[in-house]
C-alpha cells in the first residue's frame, strides 16, 4: 500500500452527521410552529422548540469541531 492510500485510511473524511442534526432540528422547529399556529397542545410545541434548539446547538458544535480539525492540519 502506498503512502497516499495510508494517509486516506488514517484521515477519513468527516461524516455529514452535523447536517443530519440540523435537518432534524429544522423539522422539529417547523412541526412546533405548525402546532403553535393551529392552537394545538402548547406544551408539545414548547418541548419540540427546546429539542430543535438543542439539536441546532449540537450541529453547530460538530461543524465547528470539524472546521477546527481541518484548519489544524494547515
Amino acid at each position: 500500500m502506498n503512502e497516499a492510500a495510508r494517509r486516506r485510511l488514517k484521515n477519513r473524511p468527516p461524516k455529514p452527521v452535523a447536517g443530519w442534526f440540523f435537518a432534524v432540528a429544522a423539522v422539529c422547529g417547523v412541526v412546533a410552529r405548525v402546532i403553535h399556529l393551529s392552537n394545538g397542545p402548547q406544551l408539545v410545541a414548547e418541548i419540540l422548540i427546546v429539542i430543535a434548539v438543542a439539536l441546532a446547538a449540537v450541529s453547530l458544535v460538530l461543524k465547528l469541531r470539524n472546521w477546527l480539525k481541518s484548519r489544524a492540519g494547515k
